[in-house]
């Protein structure tokens, strides 16, 4: 007789929520793998809603829950993108999570809008609520060491630098690559960069904030590379990209001119809360000067032009073009306050 999962005194009922649909979505496959147990998922998973589904049917869900299982001891029902269930549908699926048959099991994963909250609500009282949301600043560093951690694989530091930076902001591709990985070389041997590197494709996304600090430190080449990431593998439209940088900009032209003693001053006058956004667009105010800020927001009103059909070249050359451009302000206001400090030649004398 095959054993059922234990549930640690909750009910069998799971939420998966989170802002990356890729998290969201290998969390559910472990999950199903870990339900099912000894059986194949196949035998025992019956699934509703997802993108590829003409529609969330909640009354097939309710008789799936109600249905005792057969040939088997278990029935994993799992609702996709629960963020299509209607209030009213949901609060009928809440009822008949009190009369659920024994050995069914319900796995609701978030997508589709927002979770009804009648259903959270019961899942958050007595099932499990996973979360799935994307780690950013530090958390990442420690959810990226983490999954290595759980992996088995051994990388040296060239492998585990190569492959954050190839990840990037794609979490969810790092697990597959891990387990590629764990299957061509198996555990015990240390990987280098050279070892991973054939198997890691096109780099990932990067934040927003990768592409204006390149920009702002004037270098080019990491600027344009990032705009590429952000554009194919962060799939940003050209014009939210244009937005990314126009917001740069205009919160560092609103400090010119103002005699600021903090980020927190910065902070308010732009409209954040983050001390830490107040100060980078400070200096960047500091650094670019009224001129340079002007000249900016001129270059990135004429790449918008531009990107509306203004001219016949690609989105992309024009962003290409625009962010080259705002790398070197910084390289060229330091030139006009190097000749305007130079000391004026005096008349020779005859």
């Amino acid at each position: 007789m095959k054993t059922k999962p234990q549930l640690a005194g909750k009910r069998p009922l799971y939420l998966i929520q989170g802002s990356d649909q890729g998290l969201v979505d290998n969390t559910l496959v472990a999950l199903l793998h870990e339900l099912a147990g000894e059986y194949d998922p196949s035998m025992v998973v019956e699934e509703y809603g997802g993108p590829d589904s003409d529609g969330l049917d909640a009354g097939r869900v309710a008789e799936a829950l109600l249905t005792p299982p057969l040939v088997v001891d278990r029935r994993i029902v799992v609702v996709r993108q629960a963020g299509r269930i209607s209030t009213a549908d949901a609060t009928r699926l809440v009822d008949i999570l009190q009369n659920m048959i024994d050995g069914v099991y319900l796995v609701v994963t978030g997508g589709g809008g927002t979770v009804p909250a009648p259903l959270k609500a019961a899942v958050q009282e007595s099932g499990t609520v996973i979360d799935e949301t994307s780690p950013g600043g530090r958390d990442r560093a420690k959810w990226f060491h983490d999954k290595l951690a759980e992996s088995s694989l051994h990388l040296d530091a060239s492998a585990r630098e190569f492959l954050d930076d190839r990840v990037g902001e794609d979490f969810s591709r790092l697990e597959g690559l891990l387990a590629i990985l764990a299957t061509t070389y198996g555990r015990g041997k240390t990987l280098s960069r050279q070892d991973i590197e054939p198997f890691m494709g096109e780099a990932g996304s990067v934040p927003s904030w990768d592409l204006t600090d390149a920009i702002d430190a004037g270098n080019a080449a990491l600027a344009l590379e990032n705009l590429h990431r952000l554009s194919y593998a962060g799939a940003l439209h050209p014009l939210a990209i244009l937005t990314v940088l126009y917001r740069h900009y205009e919160g560092a032209f609103r400090l010119d001119g103002l005699s600021l003693a903090s980020g927190e001053q910065a902070a308010a006058i732009i409209g954040t809360k983050s001390r830490f956004l107040g100060e980078k667009a400070l200096r960047l105010s500091r650094q670019l000067g009224g001129d340079g800020l002007s000249r900016a927001i001129t270059l990135l009103a004429e790449a918008d032009l531009d990107l509306r059909g203004r001219t016949a070249l690609p989105p992309m050359t024009v962003l290409e073009i625009l962010v080259g451009r705002l790398s070197r302000l910084r390289t060229v206001r330091r030139q006009h306050t190097s000749v305007r400090r130079r000391a004026p030649a005096k008349p020779s004398k005859r």
